[in-house]
């Protein structure tokens, strides 16, 4: 078997036109999965039974199903229930118009919170008790020594993790193109299939998905270094 490689640069350049939807996926998706991951770690941090209760529930359920059956559930499954919501409210709006990618945006946004929630777990509990008991003594409240203290520390040890997962979303959001978006994937397959050149396709997806990939872990690299410089300074 040869390798079309003037099909494969063509597949690769057009495939390229997909990857503003995938890094804008990814940016939703962690933007809203650490803030909304952050408040759901608070809520069970201070003990609310039920509240507590539920969102472990939430959150395993995410994290123990595949999230292309999440995506499929979303698509067919959430359209059907708003769309009959809508009809017993006499509201005249067809949902089965809306773009697939809000489907994506809602499913990767809840995934990443289920994600990032025990991740500030994780990095909060790194951080001793002993630092909130020191910023007691000096005056400083609990808010304060969260913001100032505690808070910068847990995000520095929590920052591989981020930098991880969210790579991690970014490779994933190739499964946004069973649901009809065009992402980098959904170019490439529709491209591949004029031909049935699909070796060349999943080459050009492989190159983008792994220079883009490099390029970002390359750039929370430097982030990281930049954040741990007060560790250097602690040593002298």
């Amino acid at each position: 078997m040869k390798i079309d490689f003037n099909f494969l640069w063509s597949t690769l350049f057009l495939a390229l036109k997909g990857i503003p939807v995938a890094l804008g996926i990814t940016l939703f998706s962690v933007l809203f999965g650490l803030i909304l991951g952050f408040i759901c770690f608070m809520i069970k941090r201070a003990r609310l039974p039920f509240f507590a209760r539920l969102i472990s529930v939430f959150v395993s359920f995410l994290r123990g199903t595949p999230l292309i059956v999440q995506l499929f559930m979303a698509f067919a499954i959430l359209p059907l229930l708003v769309q009959n919501f809508f009809h017993y409210f006499e509201i005249r709006v067809n949902i089965y118009d809306l773009n697939p990618v809000y489907y994506a945006l809602f499913v990767f946004s809840f995934y990443a919170m289920a994600v990032y929630s025990e991740m500030w777990k994780s990095a909060f509990s790194a951080v001793g008790s002993q630092q909130l008991d020191a910023a007691n003594s000096v005056g400083l409240n609990h808010f304060q020594a969260y913001k100032h203290i505690i808070g910068p520390q847990a995000f520095l040890v929590a920052l591989p993790s981020i930098c991880t997962s969210s790579l991690n979303i970014f490779k994933n959001t190739s499964l946004v193109f069973a649901i009809g978006v065009r992402d980098i994937t959904n170019i490439a397959m529709i491209q591949a299939g004029t031909q049935y050149k699909y070796v060349e396709s999943y080459l050009a997806i492989f190159i983008i998905y792994l220079t883009v990939c490099t390029f970002f872990e390359y750039l929370f690299k430097r982030y990281e270094l930049r954040l741990g410089i007060y560790k250097n300074i602690s040593n002298f």
